[in-house]
């Protein structure tokens, strides 16, 4: 075998290696990502207090606020006036790269106050660097 076809062979071996580590990584790291988002939601923006979770919201939101210890309450709305004020979210982890997770989250304090987006994480086996949020909206 020539040096060049051993060379691209090893090449091509650490290349896939590196990409399953970095999935591998993702999966560790997820869970942790999300709660940590929604560490930052429950204590950070809402300074401990109870907020809601929106019905539609709550499948993927209330167990990873329960889980970080939040005071959430789910919030079904029951007439026409709403009254979810003050509510968050934060949904499941993503990835479609190695080594890199997305976390969707939002929160509204207030009818024209509030605000969420994506935040991306670099990832290594748990240790999460943020890399900042995309997709930013607010009221």
């Amino acid at each position: 075998m020539s040096r060049y076809l051993e060379w691209l062979l090893r090449s091509l071996v650490v290349l896939v290696a590196a990409v399953l580590l970095g999935y591998i990584s993702d999966a560790v790291s997820a869970p942790i990502a999300e709660r940590q988002v929604a560490r930052w939601i429950a204590f950070d923006v809402f300074a401990g207090y109870e907020f809601y979770v929106l019905e539609e919201k709550s499948k993927q939101s209330l167990p990873i606020f329960q889980k970080v210890g939040a005071k959430v309450r789910l919030y079904r709305r029951s007439s026409e006036v709403f009254e979810g004020f003050p509510w968050g979210e934060v949904q499941r982890a993503t990835y479609r790269y190695p080594f890199v997770i997305a976390v969707r989250w939002g929160y509204v304090i207030a009818p024209t106050a509030g605000e969420g987006a994506t935040r991306r994480f670099f990832c290594l086996f748990g240790y999460l660097i943020k890399t900042g949020d995309f997709g930013n909206w607010s009221t």
